[in-house]
């Protein structure tokens, strides 16, 4: 920002040596007309009045002083001084203003002035000369200039400025993902959003009327507190939406920053914006900043400099405007530098990843591994500097709908929602917030800590799952044990039903450990409306040492993925794994008294997510094998038979078939199959099936009634919560973590929504990078976003693993495929 000192001298008598506004000459006429005036100026440059002086003959009574704003005439008053007796002798009188008052550049104010009784003001005849205001103002200046007509005379008023005593927008940072030192954390050590500013000026200024916004409609948003910036001094702002207004402490806005495109700081005296920034992308882990500090030239920097002077070594003049792009094969992605009007050059680096001269991308064929990357870059035309984009090849849908990330609220686990409550806990404290955390209510410290702690809301009681033990709670403050099982369970491992006619309701709870010496069990308690609650194991599988044993053990399992209680029928259903023998997928429709196979013997059936609607029962892969899959098949198959028909039935007559594998559940005549009891093979000739010689068919198409609904290659897939979109459809969101990195090593969240027609929309959301986004390894394979819950105003939230931050708040726009309606 250039710095201008000016002074305007007209006629021959100067009054002072700072820059003026105004007319300093003492003009040879005396004007004792009563009528309220004003007087037009150009504000030469940006600069704050305190002051206003008018020369005058003399007198008494009262005088005010003002500034008006408008184009072609004065309309609204924007600062004034005090009423303030007439000097009883001839010369300059200077009054000062109630606010000092901040002008733009260019801007035209009007000096406008009121008399108790004139006592003559100098004044000569022009031709562009002052407004006579038409109404009696009854000794007060109104905040509307009103009914006014033109003067031919222009007066002796002028009023001194200080240029560029105003704060400026000197660097912003709006996602942090990669920075974890301290200086980059708040108080509560989150990454956040922030606004650096900074006071270019040799004089303190008072913050006392300075507001921020990141919205124009709204520039008053956020209030600074009466505090003062020194000379040359940086102050920081978090953009954190926890508006925290303390001098003494660390400053946080009302709203928050994370990925907005638009910063304004106002004055409050006059509403006009004194800095801003608008339709500025600023990419993730980069700060956006002026150099040298205060001037006019901004840079991107890959190194923020929160609270001191920007540095020249790692700026950049431009960024592309994604640091990720996931591009659908055979469809056009557009990418962006900022600057916009910025020449660059684009290049790929990978022949299946095209890049056309602005920008545009087009993968021409699918890939995995190695293949599905590529790094785009964009260069300046004297080729000194670039800027690149990573691009994963992938063959669903992306770049269509969007999660976008609104905020990082402060919490250890989000847990449920009743109404407009949220509720969640940090560490063991559980809280309540009805207003997306602005706001929260302690209620009660929870029992035990937590290790993917649940939480069931539910006709008959709260429900908290903390790690082995169920809680059970009727008011959120006070908790009881009601089952302490013999390890944890996964998220989706805790269920139930409620029978409105007997006033009955019903708790399903699945064990997951990965120790292989664990035998895990489902549990079902029941809560009648009258007696004892109680508990029973409903299912059991031994474990992967009995089982490794004693192959001819059936039903072993490594661990329980999922217990999922059916809305529509009241069935209870049970996913396994992990290996393709103890891959499971079984239902209950007797309330969880007997189990019923619907399917084993392949990844396909290893899960950690089932859900329902009206016609369908869908189910995801819990797998690192590429081919990874959603899965469903149909209610009609149910109702035909009146029960699921088994996919991979045990067969006990007839003959096997060549090309299908088998699940060998009995033989007694050795050699008769290849591999021994509780083993799956590949068919290679026809053998005889007895009650000696017994074999599940497991890809058998004959009894294959599934739905492949989408192939998403890449990692496993885990939880899923139901959402709305923002007209109200029923969208089921689903995290993936990169256990598998078949293409990349990036979590995402995907979108599926069932049409009408029965298709089945299925497309990318958000993607994200572990804390360690160029390893893969134990420490990084499992990075997601799992979603919890949907508040009542839209919002969804998430908890990440293995990611940057701990609880994320986004905000879905979603867009049908057309192809698919």
């Amino acid at each position: 920002m250039k710095r201008f000192w000016l002074a305007l001298f007209i006629g021959a008598t100067c009054q002072a040596v700072q820059p003026v506004i105004g007319n300093m000459s003492v003009y040879p006429d005396i004007s004792y007309q009563q009528q309220s005036c004003a007087q037009p100026f150009t504000m030469p440059v940006d600069g704050t009045i305190k002051s206003i002086s008018m020369y005058h003959e003399g007198g008494s009574g009262e005088m005010l002083l003002g500034v008006y704003l408008g184009d072609t005439a004065p309309s609204v008053r924007v600062d004034i001084t005090a009423k303030t007796m007439v000097n009883p002798y001839e010369g300059w009188q200077t009054i000062v203003l109630r606010d000092p008052l901040w002008i733009p550049e260019g801007t035209q104010i009007w000096f406008a002035w009121l008399f108790e009784h004139n006592p003559g003001i100098r004044t000569q005849t022009a031709v562009a000369g002052s407004i006579e205001s038409e109404e009696d103002w009854n000794s007060e200046m109104p905040n509307q200039f009103g009914n006014c007509q033109q003067s031919n005379h222009t007066y002796s008023i002028y009023a001194t400025y200080i240029g560029d005593e105003h704060l400026v927008i000197n660097e912003v940072m709006l996602r942090n993902d990669a920075f974890s030192e301290r200086r980059f954390l708040d108080e509560d050590w989150l990454k956040q959003a922030w606004i650096e500013l900074y006071n270019p000026s040799d004089v303190s200024i008072d913050l006392k009327n300075y507001y921020l916004s990141n919205n124009r409609d709204d520039l008053q948003m956020w209030a600074f507190p009466d505090m003062v910036i020194g000379p040359q001094e940086f102050l920081r702002v978090w953009g954190s939406g926890k508006d925290h207004r303390n001098p003494q402490e660390e400053l946080h806005t009302s709203f928050n920053l994370m990925d907005s495109e638009n910063i304004y700081l106002t004055y409050s005296t006059t509403g006009d914006m004194i800095d801003r920034l608008e339709d500025v992308k600023v990419p993730t882990d980069y700060s956006y900043g002026r150099y040298p500090d205060g001037s006019n030239d901004w840079y991107f920097y890959t190194q923020p400099t929160p609270k001191s002077a920007n540095a020249m070594e790692n700026g950049k003049p431009f960024v592309i405007d994604r640091r990720h792009v996931s591009l659908t094969v055979g469809t056009r992605c557009q990418l962006t530098v900022t600057p916009q009007d910025e020449k660059v050059i684009w290049s790929s680096d990978n022949p299946l990843v095209w890049v056309d001269p602005t920008g545009g991308l087009l993968a021409v064929e699918d890939a995995v591994g190695d293949d599905a990357q590529a790094v785009i870059t964009a260069s300046s035309i004297d080729g000194n500097e670039a800027d690149s984009c990573q691009i994963t090849i992938v063959d669903w849908v992306a770049n269509l709908s969007e999660l976008k990330v609104v905020d990082v609220p402060y919490a250890s686990y989000l847990l449920g929602t009743e109404g407009d409550n949220l509720f969640y806990a940090i560490d063991r404290d559980l809280y309540v917030t009805s207003d997306g955390f602005k706001s929260f209510q302690f209620l009660s410290t929870l029992p035990e800590d937590m290790d993917i702690p649940k939480m069931l809301v539910t006709p008959f009681g709260y429900f908290v799952q903390c790690t082995k033990s169920i809680f059970k709670s009727s008011d959120l403050l006070n908790w009881t044990p009601s089952i302490a099982m013999n390890m944890k369970g996964l998220y989706h491992s805790l269920a139930f039903d409620w029978d409105p006619a007997s006033q009955s309701g019903y708790l399903y709870a699945g064990e997951y450990s990965v120790n292989s010496l664990d035998s895990h069990s489902v549990y079902k308690g029941v809560f009648p409306a009258a007696g004892e609650d109680t508990w029973k194991a409903v299912l059991n599988f031994a474990s992967l040492v009995e089982w490794e044993n004693d192959p001819s053990i059936l039903n072993a399992a490594r661990h329980i993925h999922v217990v999922a209680v059916d809305p529509y029928t009241g069935h209870v259903w049970v996913g396994t794994g992990d290996s393709d023998m103890h891959s499971k997928l079984l239902y209950s429709d007797d309330k969880g008294e007997t189990f019923k196979l619907v399917g084993m013997g392949s990844q396909s059936w290893r899960t950690l997510s089932i859900w329902f609607t009206e016609q369908y029962v869908y189910w995801n892969m819990d797998t690192h094998r590429c081919g990874q899959s959603i899965w469903r098949i149909p209610r009609s198959r149910f109702r035909e038979a009146d029960r699921w028909p088994c996919v991979t039935p045990e067969l006990v007559s007839g003959a096997t078939k060549v090309g299908i594998n088998y699940y060998v559940t009995a033989s007694e005549t050795a050699g008769h199959f290849p591999v021994p009891v509780g083993d799956i093979y590949k068919e290679t000739e026809t053998r005889t099936l007895d009650e000696q010689h017994q074999v599940r068919a497991v890809d058998d198409p004959e009894y294959d009634y599934r739905e492949k609904v989408a192939e998403l290659c890449n990692g496993s897939q885990w939880y899923h919560l139901w959402v709305h979109d923002d007209v109200g459809d029923p969208v089921l969101i689903m995290g993936t973590a990169a256990e598998g990195a078949n293409r990349d090593f990036r979590g995402r969240v995907f979108g599926i929504k069932e049409l009408p027609n029965g298709n089945v929309d299925v497309q990318e959301l958000l993607s994200v990078n572990s804390t360690q986004p160029d390893i893969y390894d134990s420490s990084t394979m499992y990075v997601q976003l799992e979603p919890k819950v949907q508040d009542a105003n839209g919002y969804i939230y998430f908890t990440g693993r293995q990611t940057n931050r701990r609880i994320y708040k986004t905000r879905l726009n979603w867009v049908d495929n057309p192809l698919l309606h």
